[in-house]
């Protein structure tokens, strides 16, 4: 009933890997490269339902991405995972959709606005879809490789030069 104690299913365990995975996104984030501050960090809502950051803008977007700004947004959505195993606990599959989001971004970067190594010239199928011939697809895996070794590089050294903060 609504005037019934209500019993927590959630470990101490989920909830202190939640509340490093929510700091190292937070302090990872450089509001000067990203136009974005942190304005909320929440480890357990109403729902139970584990946290989430929530940036404000600070500055508006042109739309047009530098490297550096594609960079720091995936290593913001990097370093809850590595927050995760600085802290010494086991990883978490909790970062899946980060990790998805972290992908799509990438891969958009590189293939759609033609910012990997010779990635501008690509064949697009009916749907808008990048078609990569089997050398294409190779390339586009290197150039994936590299932006996401600098993301998870930048979120490791961003992470340890904040620890106190985490």
């Amino acid at each position: 009933t609504e005037f019934a104690t209500k019993v927590s299913l959630v470990s101490k365990s989920d909830l202190l890997k939640v509340s490093y995975y929510e700091a190292g996104r937070a302090v990872v984030n450089d509001p000067d490269v990203t136009g974005e501050q942190v304005a909320l960090v929440s480890v357990l809502n109403q729902d139970e339902s584990f946290g989430y950051t929530r940036y404000e803008t600070i500055r508006n977007k042109t739309g047009a991405f530098t490297k550096e700004e594609i960079t720091f947004e995936l290593a913001r959505l990097l370093a809850g995972q590595a927050a995760i195993q600085l802290a010494g606990l086991k990883p978490s599959s909790a970062w899946a959709s980060s990790l998805k989001e972290a992908r799509s971004l990438a891969a958009v970067y590189i293939l759609e606005w033609g910012m990997g190594e010779d990635m501008a010239a690509i064949a697009l199928d009916r749907d808008g879809k990048p078609k990569l011939s089997a050398q294409k697809a190779v390339k586009f895996q290197a150039a994936l490789q590299q932006l996401f070794g600098e993301a998870q590089d930048l979120a490791h050294k961003r992470l340890q030069d904040r620890w106190p903060l985490v």
